[in-house]
């Protein structure tokens, strides 16, 4: 006897659909099913538990004592419990939670509708919002933060304990600037799990798309090798330099303090190219006392 998928259910993903999540387990040769007479009343259990302790195939219970004919249902046990396949001890969880999906490279994308280049961008002429009486300037990256510096500069911190200050570390090594894309209006989803502590090494755009169930479309910047999301609103491009800075701040901060005057200098971001759909949509987050994003998501 098979485990049958309807149609409609071959297309789901294995954390969408439990058939499918079978047929995976399958497929990983992590299933097994067991044809033969099963008491439920503890004889079940006790077999459910040695397989948790000896990291054995998922067991799926076909013959259960005391159906009737074809039985009511069948029972999967140790449905996420840690596997003996090698390299994959935790495929079950991995299974359920939705497996990292590539990125799915397109070739156009509605943040290209419109583009800007050089000397034809002038970033004081977008309304970028001041968001508290004492900030130090307008801030046009508000779920991060650069602060707008100049027609063609943003200026923002570098954190050492973030990915940024170890991508700008390894281009600082080759005495050059960074080249950057700075993204809004991105998935929303993707703006939680920018904030998560995933392990390092970790694909934030692949974590995406196990979320979600399908992969991230993005494009190719105008100016760099960077990949972006196909249906962000408004793209940044440009370097980050290695030697040039400016003062940033200050903003106020999630917390609901502030240090008025208080600024320090801050690597400067050189625009060189702006990409964005027709009449993008700007989200931004003001920071301060919760509730607010730095709360609700952070």
């Amino acid at each position: 006897m098979s485990v049958a998928l309807l149609p409609v259910e071959a297309s789901k993903s294995p954390a969408e659909n439990l058939r499918r999540y079978i047929q995976e387990l399958r497929n990983e040769n992590d299933l097994v099913l067991i044809e033969q007479e099963v008491d439920p009343d503890l004889e079940m259990a006790a077999i459910c538990r040695r397989v948790y302790e000896t990291e054995d195939k998922a067991p799926l219970f076909m013959n259960l004592k005391g159906s009737s004919s074809g039985g009511l249902f069948r029972i999967l046990g140790a449905p996420a419990g840690a596997s003996s396949v090698p390299g994959k001890r935790f495929i079950r969880i991995a299974n359920s939670l939705g497996l990292p999906s590539d990125l799915s490279e397109v070739c156009w994308g509605p943040v290209k509708e419109h583009k800007l280049f050089g000397n034809d961008i002038d970033l004081t002429a977008v309304p970028n919002p001041k968001l508290h009486l004492d900030d130090g300037g307008k801030f046009t990256q508000t779920f991060g933060i650069a602060m707008l510096h100049g027609p063609r500069t943003l200026v923002g911190p570098v954190i050492p304990r973030q990915d940024i200050r170890v991508t700008r570390q390894m281009w600082l090594d080759r005495g050059e600037d960074m080249p950057f894309a700075l993204c809004f209006g991105v998935p929303p989803v993707a703006i939680m799990v920018s904030a998560m502590p995933i392990p390092k090494g970790v694909n934030e755009a692949g974590y995406v798309g196990a979320l979600t169930g399908n992969p991230v479309e993005v494009v190719k910047c105008e100016t760099n090798d960077i990949y972006v999301p196909a249906f962000a609103e408004i793209v940044y491009e440009g370097f980050v330099s290695a030697t040039e800075t400016a003062p940033e701040g200050p903003m106020a901060e999630y917390h609901g303090l502030i240090f008025p005057g208080e600024s320090r200098d801050c690597p400067l971001f050189k625009v060189n190219a702006i990409a964005h759909r027709t009449d993008p949509i700007l989200p931004i987050c003001v920071t301060g006392r919760a509730p607010e994003e730095s709360h609700t998501v952070w």
